[in-house]
């Protein structure tokens, strides 16, 4: 059975979206997310320095979303992998907005992911 994080890089590389529940959740309505760059980032105050795998998100539906007007940055998610309630499912990109460029600049400014293993490419 593949790990969350195989299912996130899956999707980034498949350019669809993911459906998860998150931390404090309810559970009732999952979060729905496109995943733009996956790796590693140190935990802070951490002696000596652990790494936990995060995700870099756009949330567009479900729990915790909150400007419906795309695009937003209120809408920006930094998820730790390890907050992330049972397994994440992959599910096709309603195509309701036109996802983000996110071109080396973008992935260099962006400060949830240091280590980046995966990001999605525009299609």
């Amino acid at each position: 059975m593949p790990t969350n994080y195989q299912l996130i890089s899956a999707a980034i590389d498949d350019g669809r979206a993911i459906s998860l529940v998150y931390d404090d959740d309810n559970g009732d309505d999952p979060r729905i997310l496109l995943p733009y760059v996956l790796g590693e980032s140190e935990v802070p105050g951490s002696d000596p320095v652990d790494l936990e795998k995060r995700a870099l998100c756009y949330q567009y539906a479900g729990e915790g979303y909150i400007d419906p007007i795309h695009p937003s940055i209120r809408n920006w998610r930094c998820l730790k992998l390890e907050l992330i309630v049972g397994a994440v499912s992959i599910v096709v990109f309603d195509g309701s907005f036109t996802p983000f460029p996110m071109n080396g600049r973008d992935r260099a400014r962006q400060n949830c992911v240091q280590n980046i293993d995966n990001f999605r490419r525009p299609h």
